[in-house]
């Protein structure tokens, strides 16, 4: 009993310590949930305010581009140039042509490389309509006259529509984020004013990127897709500027915070996480919260059907997140370790006053139990009838009573053990009744006795309480009664018998003494004898009939008692 105790407080205990586990491993993963949901909001807000930035970057190319573009010397010597074009066949131009690019490049160079030194623009570019053929680039003045139809959509647009363009765009040289205006030449109210082509200012993303990395102390990289590069830039060129260092997997690092981008990436499985946009907290000893979302050049923005031009990673180190999350993980574990201990003391105390509880109570129940169980013994005992208890499952006897043991007249212990069979089986008569059973005694004789059963359930055991009671006694007194009843009808026929034939037999008896006289020889009263002798024969025929034909039980007082009434019994009449 004391190891089943014992059993059922260990249960308890790993009960409990289960529900701290599962309290531990539950906060465990609603604190990562909780890291994941900051990290998405975190990445939500690192996307808006990247496009903010990008927005604002090409805005302020657009506004340089205007600045120089309504110049009215940019505008004239522009124009100069592409009349000089056009009359030179177009294209490249020849000598007029290369003179007008020269003088326009003397024009805006000086200004061109203060602003190169003091703010962040890397590209000055005058194009040429309709279309987009270059004129002059002044941040490399030995390309010009190629066609960049396929590529420059922003300076397309704006020699279509005169209207100006901004975003980022990859050309044959760069991939910058622009601002495009149209130059128009004439200013007089009589001269219509006459459209030129497309200046573009653009700048690189690395003072993007540094501005948001200072600013939300967080790391950038822009990762653009070999197609995309190598379907804009010339080939000389996406050789030239992106080395070794600058290719990861399917991208080209076209602008970084961190120059150990390529190490990061494949020491913490954002290689990965670089093929599907989203974001992710990465944990262990350099824990980081990384994102990427796709970016979107000039012509995607106006199509969506086309494929991303690359994509924006960001990564922040979430060292202090990790640590709060496993310093706030080792306090719910000292937690709920202390709360375990406590639990299991108090848990203890209240064992053990329970369990002295629960022993006074079991020892003042088992006392009531065994005094209620020595008088129901006693009781039984001292029944007159006998009772067996048989285990269903073995087909046993297991128990009797000192009753049954003096009705089958065997010792105990020999009648234990034995299957009921050996002792009662049914009485077949005709008139026995339901209940009515025989009983085989130690001798091997039987004895009619009434068997009542019952079943019981105790300690798990299906039993059979069997009663039985001696009918034999009883038998014999019905057979006395009824040899009784039988003997006084057999009074009560012969008294009816002696009765009805006592007065002809008389009669008879008398008229044959008076004829056998042998002093009287009186023929004619001897004739009127014998005539009296045959009515009175004639009588006794009648009466024996009726008593061959009774059929019923009807009778009359006689004497002190009663006889057959032969007339009223029998169906003679």
């Amino acid at each position: 009993m004391l190891d089943r105790k014992n059993g059922s407080i260990a249960i308890v205990s790993v009960i409990i310590a289960l529900s701290d586990l599962i309290f531990i491993i539950l906060n465990y993963h609603s604190s990562l949930d909780t890291l994941n949901k900051d990290t998405a909001d975190w990445a939500q807000q690192v996307e808006k305010l990247f496009k903010i930035n990008l927005e604002n970057k090409s805005t302020s190319m657009q506004q340089l581009a205007t600045f120089i573009a309504h110049d009215p010397r940019v505008s004239a010597l522009f124009k100069m140039g592409k009349d000089a074009v056009e009359s030179e066949g177009g294209g490249p131009g020849k000598e007029n042509s290369a003179k007008q690019r020269n003088k326009l490049l003397d024009l805006v160079n000086p200004s061109w490389q203060k602003m190169t030194q003091k703010y962040d623009v890397r590209q000055l570019h005058f194009h040429l309509g309709p279309g987009s053929t270059s004129f002059l680039r002044v941040h490399r003045p030995e390309k010009f006259g190629d066609n960049m139809d396929e590529v420059r959509y922003t300076v397309v647009d704006v020699n279509q529509t005169f209207k100006a363009t901004k975003g980022f765009e990859t050309g044959r040289v760069y991939s910058g984020i622009r601002g495009v205006v149209p130059i128009s030449f004439g200013q007089t109210e009589r001269v219509e004013k006459e459209h030129v082509g497309a200046l573009e200012a653009g700048t690189s993303f690395s003072i993007l990127l540094k501005s948001l990395r200072d600013n939300l102390n967080t790391n950038f990289a822009i990762l653009l897709t070999k197609e995309h590069v190598q379907q804009n830039m010339w080939a000389s060129f996406v050789k030239k500027h992106f080395q070794p260092d600058l290719r990861l997997e399917n991208y080209f690092i076209e602008a970084t915070t961190d120059k150990n981008i390529r190490s990061i990436v494949l020491d913490n499985r954002i290689s990965e996480f670089l093929k599907l946009p989203g974001n992710i907290f990465i944990k262990g000893k350099s824990a980081m919260q990384v994102c990427t979302f796709p970016l979107r050049d000039y012509r995607g923005t106006k199509n969506a059907a086309l494929a991303d031009s690359g994509i924006v990673l960001v990564w922040k180190d979430a060292s202090k997140q990790w640590a709060s999350f496993k310093t706030n993980l080792m306090h719910n574990i000292i937690f709920a370790v202390l709360a375990l201990l406590v639990i299991e003391i108090i848990l203890y105390f209240t064992w053990q006053f329970s369990r002295r509880k629960l022993r006074d109570i079991i020892k003042t129940k088992t006392k009531e139990i065994n005094r209620h169980y020595y008088h129901l013994k006693k009781m039984i005992e001292t029944f007159p009838i006998g009772i067996l208890v048989i285990d269903n499952e073995l087909d046993k006897i297991c128990e009797v009573n000192p009753k049954a043991i003096e009705m089958i007249g065997a010792p105990e212990k020999e009648i234990v053990g034995h299957s009921i069979k050996d002792y009662i089986k049914k009485n077949e008569s005709g008139d026995a009744g339901k209940d009515e059973y025989l009983l085989t005694i130690a001798d091997g004789s039987e004895f009619h006795i009434l068997k009542v059963e019952a079943q019981a359930e105790v300690y798990g055991k299906n039993l059979s309480i069997i009663s039985i009671s001696d009918i034999n006694q009883k038998k014999k007194q019905e057979y006395e009664i009824i040899q009784k009843e039988k003997f006084q009808s057999i009074l009560e026929m012969a008294g009816a018998v002696c009765h009805e034939l006592n007065q002809p037999l008389m009669v008879i008896s008398g008229y044959g003494e008076l004829i056998s006289d042998d002093a009287f020889n009186d023929k004619k009263a001897i004739k009127e004898y014998v005539s009296e002798i045959k009515v009175q024969i004639d009588r006794l025929g009648a009466i024996t009939k009726k008593l061959m034909n009774i059929t019923q039980y009807q009778t009359k007082k006689y004497l002190d008692g009663q006889i057959i009434d032969i007339d009223k019994a029998s169906d003679q009449k």
